[in-house]
């Protein structure tokens, strides 16, 4: 028994897919409803973008708080140099 082309790729193509859906399958992908996966997967590149967005606005708020204190401390000290002529 003799299989030709035609027939080989078809083994192939179809050993390939299980192969495909048992790795996806292994790694907790729902392989019957790939709507949701892809959904899942938006979701979760929409979280990582906006916690880049939080960290860049938490390290602006952290150093608009230090030049704030900066900026405070440096007018008390002009405050105290006129009051007390500086020494």
């Amino acid at each position: 028994m003799t299989m030709d082309r035609h027939e080989i790729h078809e083994i192939a193509q179809a050993a390939a897919k299980e192969a495909v859906k048992e790795t996806l399958e292994a790694l907790g992908v729902d392989t019957e409803n790939p709507a949701e996966e892809r959904a899942d997967r938006v979701f979760l590149r929409s979280q990582r973008i906006m916690t880049g967005r939080v960290s860049v606005g938490m390290r602006m708020v952290i150093y608009g708080t230090l030049v704030s204190a900066a900026i405070a401390l440096l007018w008390q000290g002009i405050k105290h140099a006129i009051r007390f002529g500086g020494s």
